[in-house]
């Protein structure tokens, strides 16, 4: 539960980071992929999926510390978080299709 009190306290840090990403001009040298790492790249973050010509809401970070969902909740791996601009950070299982 201390990895998941120091992801949300890291949430503004990342969405700045999404804001940054989608604000900033792509050129021909940059890689498209909006994945990132953090605390000391034991974490890993990318941008979730989100409709086609709307902005980013949310991320989706994850960590082998990060605890799985109530049982039942979801398939895939555990070990993931969403967070978004407001509200808690929502426990996930999920693959690598949650990534843009």
């Amino acid at each position: 539960m201390q990895r998941l009190g120091a992801i949300h306290r890291l949430r503004p840090l990342i969405l700045a980071g999404v804001l940054f990403i989608a604000a900033t001009p792509a050129s021909a040298a940059t890689s498209h992929a909006k994945i990132w790492t953090a605390l000391g790249n034991d974490l890993g973050c990318g941008v979730a999926i989100h409709p086609p010509g709307k902005p980013p809401t949310q991320v989706v970070c994850s960590d082998r510390t990060i605890p799985p969902p109530p049982h039942g909740v979801g398939y895939g791996d555990p070990g993931f978080v969403f967070l978004g601009a407001h509200g808690h950070p929502i426990l996930a299982r999920t693959t690598q299709d949650s990534f843009e």
